[in-house]
């Protein structure tokens, strides 16, 4: 009888979940430090690892799991991977001028991984270079508002998008233009398609101030809270990099400015009048409506019933209040220098409020 009863139990006994093999024809390898996935004859870089001891997929299939030198295994999500490979299948043929038969490959990879808006893009081109402009109006449609600031600049720079530049489609922004402009150096621009922007510096010298500095447009998501889209502004030359600098970089960065001051106005982006406020030497920021950030053993937003404590921005040097939303501006190191200075580059996060 006690046989019979632990019989039941193991049969009655939940399965122990097991992996399973990758889908068919997909291989992961090791070549030269890189992990390379391969499936119908396209490779792509998945990362680097000294040491591949497996690949294979989760009980329920939807992640790769792969042990290398790491003590934790790499756990990438199935549909990202198979988003590359299909862009990557989309490019060869693309690059063979075969847009009818890349495009069905971007729109899988668009698909599949909505949140790289690369793929759509890729899409967009395939598209207007194949002349299929009511299928580009439906990829905007589906794509443009979500990644509105990265469309915005791609249907300026890139040629392969002329065809639908003009189209009603490409209008991404509100009926009003916007007014603001790049020159956003402690300053804060708003969007009402939910961004922020501001120019901010990127490989900024904390040594002795003789090198050069270089500024970006830098716009962040209200509702993510993740920068999206940063583009390059202006230089300004060093004393070591001599008086023929500022001659060859006028040109350069006219180019610049124009690309994103036209992004801003088609986004409808408006400077927020007192909306930036330096940090330097304040324990407490506070906006006209009364959102505050306050500096006390860390950082925190307060908004009405709301209270956000912020963790790792030791670094912050600049607020910015927007409509239903604070943006923080925090330094982050890229490396030291030899003679005791840094390297640093500003960064956007935003934190919605009530």
């Amino acid at each position: 009888m006690r046989i019979a009863w632990m019989t039941l139990a193991l049969l009655l006994a939940p399965a122990v979940a097991s992996a399973k093999p990758l889908p068919q024809g997909m291989k992961i390898t090791l070549v030269k430090k890189k992990l390379i996935v391969t499936q119908n004859g396209v490779s792509v870089q998945l990362g680097t690892a000294t040491k591949l001891a497996s690949a294979e997929l989760s009980a329920d299939g939807k992640t790769i799991s792969i042990k290398t030198d790491e003590e934790e295994a790499l756990q990438l999500p199935l549909v990202t991977v198979e988003a590359k490979l299909e862009n990557a299948l989309g490019m060869t043929l693309h690059n063979k001028k075969k847009f009818a038969e890349a495009a069905p490959h971007f729109a899988i990879a668009a698909q599949r991984d909505p949140t790289k808006p690369l793929y759509a893009t890729n899409l967009l081109s395939a598209q207007s270079m194949g002349g299929k402009l009511e299928d580009a109006d439906k990829t905007l449609a589906t794509y443009g508002k979500r990644a509105a600031p990265w469309f915005a600049w791609r249907l300026v720079v890139d040629p392969e998008l002329k065809a639908i530049a003009n189209r009603p489609s490409a209008k991404l922004g509100p009926a009003t233009p916007g007014r603001a402009t790049s020159k956003l150096v402690d300053t804060i621009a708003y969007s009402p398609l939910g961004f922020a922007a501001s120019e901010v510096f990127t490989n900024a010298s904390m040594g002795d101030g003789s090198g050069g500095s270089d500024t970006e447009l830098a716009i962040v998501d209200l509702v993510s809270g993740q920068e999206v889209l940063r583009l390059p502004a202006e230089h300004t030359c060093g004393e070591s990099e001599g008086k023929a600098c500022a001659r060859k970089q006028a040109p350069i960065t006219a180019r610049q400015r124009k690309v994103a001051d036209a992004i801003l106005s088609q986004l409808g982006f408006d400077v927020v009048v007192d909306g930036y406020k330096d940090t330097a030497d304040e324990n407490t920021v506070v906006a006209k409506d009364g959102r505050k950030v306050v500096f006390d053993q860390g950082v925190k937003i307060i908004a009405g019933k709301l209270t956000k404590e912020l963790v790792d921005l030791d670094k912050v040097y600049g607020v910015a209040f927007v409509p239903k939303a604070v943006v923080i501006i925090s330094k982050d190191v890229i490396h030291a220098d030899e003679d005791g200075g840094s390297v640093w580059q500003a960064l956007l996060t935003a934190y919605p409020t009530p």
